[in-house]
């Protein structure tokens, strides 16, 4: 079908991937993926294009091992992102010897071989299906929706002893590039203890150096904080040093943590 063909002024290999054959008898659907060569070669005009076509997210599919200057550009518009995934190693030498170096890489003949190396780069733990159940059936207009787990379907961590609820997942993991964190590459985190927790933060109005929750309270992320350890008080408390004894700070000033001063001793 010659209308799969696109033209986007700077690319040279625009391809609509809908209305391909799939092994099961079905059909892909037009306009849900497309592929080129880098749009770091689009003009301003071919941009446009690819905006028009309904492109919101871009896949850069990378070579890990490898520097690639002409893959590192900028999207014109603030919803066009950008996912970068790395399916290929060239720290690994059989692959090297056995495709780069005959010509052959890149080729249909070396897809399989770079599947079975490396299947959770192409699909395995990060396929759409293992969290979208009914991904497939959306793009064949068999479903109104791709389907969706939440996240406690595989992570069952728990905070300070407690289920967390599905929906404080997302006050701490934030994602990156405007994408949601089940869609970024790494896990993303950003402490935002006030979500839950109503406690003032220590003595933030008094020192420079209490940033956050995190400058005393280092535990895990998903474990009950304890009491901070005496080299976080001395940090900013240095006189404290001078008659401490080797007894946690606390042992006297139990309620100061959440105070902005030290309490009175209480013994």
């Amino acid at each position: 079908m010659n209308d799969r063909f696109l033209t986007w002024d700077g690319c040279k290999n625009v391809r609509d991937l809908g209305g391909l054959r799939t092994q099961d008898g079905r059909t892909t659907r037009p306009g849900a993926i497309l592929r080129s060569d880098t749009p770091g070669r689009l003009t301003p005009a071919g941009w446009a294009a690819l905006y028009d076509a309904g492109i919101r997210t871009i896949v850069t599919l990378r070579t890990h091992g490898m520097q690639e200057p002409e893959l590192d550009y900028d999207v014109p518009y603030p919803d066009l992102f950008r996912v970068q995934a790395a399916i290929e190693d060239v720290t690994d030498e059989d692959f090297l010897r056995k495709w780069a170096e005959t010509g052959l890489w890149s080729t249909p003949l070396y897809y399989t071989d770079a599947l079975q190396r490396w299947p959770q780069r192409h699909a395995g733990r990060g396929a759409c299906s293992s969290c979208h159940t009914t991904a497939e059936q959306i793009h064949t207009f068999q479903a109104a929706s791709p389907g969706y787990k939440n996240c406690g379907a595989c992570h069952t961590k728990r905070h300070a002893g407690r289920k967390v609820a599905q929906s404080r997942c997302a006050q701490c993991h934030k994602g990156t590039s405007g994408r949601p964190a089940q869609h970024s590459s790494t896990v993303t985190k950003k402490f935002v203890c006030g979500g839950c927790h109503s406690q003032r933060l220590h003595a933030s109005a008094v020192s420079k150096k209490v940033k956050s929750c995190r400058t005393c309270h280092r535990g895990k992320y998903h474990a009950a904080q304890r009491n901070p350890g005496k080299s976080a008080c001395t940090n900013c408390h240095s006189i404290a040093k001078r008659h401490d004894n080797g007894y946690p700070c606390t042992l006297c000033h139990r309620r100061a943590v959440h105070a902005p001063r030290p309490s009175p001793v209480n013994l």
